[in-house]
């Protein structure tokens, strides 16, 4: 494959051909730890912040926790009820 004249430059009046952006090990090494951090940030964000709190509950099970509770207060969107218990 021949060079194209966008992957020459001249170098004192000869024609050298022109490193790729990619080739170097530490720009390989540099962009694959960026991607990586990246990957895990997005990781952990949808993990412990992919729903809103509701201020009013965090409230309360705040104040649950203040007064001495023996067990932080359940969220109501958390606790399970039987449907035929409440018949």
């Amino acid at each position: 494959m021949t060079p194209t004249q966008d992957d020459l430059h001249s170098e004192g009046g000869a024609t050298v051909p022109r490193r790729k952006a990619w080739r170097s090990p530490l720009k390989r090494e540099i962009a694959l730890a960026l991607l990586l951090k990246l990957v895990l940030l997005m990781g952990i964000k949808m993990m412990f912040f992919s729903h809103p709190v509701d201020k009013q509950e965090a409230a309360q099970r705040l104040g649950a926790m203040i007064d001495g509770g023996s067990a932080p207060a359940t969220p109501a969107s958390l606790q399970l009820t039987d449907k035929t218990e409440q018949k």
